[in-house]
């Protein structure tokens, strides 16, 4: 369980800040790419109803999974801040799962 739950506006807006929280987000996979022992995809914030993009974060499992573009999921996973300079972020993906909006 997450005590805190934190938006997509909150972490973006700084980054740095949120280094290491965990955060529960919704959306669905894109640009998924798979090998042995890892999984990385972006993340489509928000968007899964297909209503409202939120933005795009990439997603990186240590673990190989199978994730399917089609279909709605929601990613547990810890904010990586890129550069000083650079206000872009990734998540560290420690779960994921299938769900209907």
């Amino acid at each position: 369980s997450l005590p805190d739950r934190y938006e997509w506006s909150d972490v973006s807006a700084l980054p740095a800040l949120y280094n290491g929280v965990g955060v529960a987000w919704k959306g669905l996979p894109a640009n998924l790419e798979s090998g042995d022992g890892w999984t990385r995809f972006d993340l489509l914030v928000g968007y899964h109803d297909k209503n409202r993009l939120l933005g795009i974060v990439p997603v990186r499992f240590p673990f190989e999974l199978s994730v399917d573009p089609d279909s709605p999921i929601e990613v547990l996973g810890r904010v990586r801040p890129g550069s000083a300079n650079d206000a872009r972020f990734t998540l560290d993906g420690i779960a994921v799962h299938a769900f209907n909006p």
